[in-house]
């Protein structure tokens, strides 16, 4: 043996030359901590041409961008009536904004769902009325709310509590408005017949 090639193992002199290898790595600078060499990080008063880009775009982005750009609003008012105020779309916003509350409430109970209130104590103790009228036992009223698409796709069944209007024929036999609503539980199905006996008891025939 000859000796030591820096980084390579021993070789014997009648060996074939070898490749040369590549340079022993250098030590760390004390400061590096593995990172490798990248540029120091802009300082606070460093301008924008001293700033460098780190994989998040042109540091000067931002100040090439065009003015109109910068200042583009999402505001829809704005761009239907640029000339006005922000003052005034801020008050046409809240204007529209509850107009079309409204508009979806109105639309829900008369084609959705409405809400209903229970005047008298034919219900209870199902649903209550307010005290103190006759029979009621409760506080306040009960409120229902009626489902005006639901009979679309079913037919009643017996025990549902259904809300309707008086038809001419119960309001002439019974006293009352004709076009009055009424919150019952429906006990008669078509082809039936309802019949209350002297103790109150209901017997129902069918067809």
């Amino acid at each position: 043996m000859s000796g030591w090639d820096p980084w390579g193992p021993p070789k014997e002199e009648d060996d074939e030359p070898q490749a040369e290898l590549p340079p022993a790595p250098v030590e760390p600078d004390a400061d590096d901590y593995g990172w490798g060499n990248y540029p120091a990080w802009p300082t606070a008063g460093s301008t924008p041409s001293e700033r460098t880009d780190y994989g998040f775009g042109s540091p000067d982005a931002a100040e090439s961008a065009p003015a109109g750009d910068r200042n583009r609003s999402h505001d829809p008012l704005a761009k239907l009536f640029p000339g006005l105020s922000r003052g005034t779309r801020v008050f046409l916003d809240w204007i529209l904004t509850i107009v079309g509350a409204v508009l979806i409430v109105l639309a829900l109970k008369a084609w959705v769902v409405n809400p209903y209130r229970i005047p008298s104590s034919s219900m209870e103790p199902y649903l209550n009325c307010a005290k103190p009228a006759t029979g009621c036992l409760g506080d306040s009223s009960d409120r229902v709310l009626a489902c005006r698409i639901c009979l679309d796709f079913s037919n009643p069944s017996r025990g549902d509590v259904i809300v309707f209007t008086t038809p001419k024929r119960a309001a002439n036999a019974c006293s009352v408005n004709e076009g009055e609503t009424f919150v019952k539980r429906l006990i008669g199905l078509p082809g039936e017949t309802v019949k209350e006996d002297r103790n109150g008891h209901i017997w129902i025939r069918g067809p």
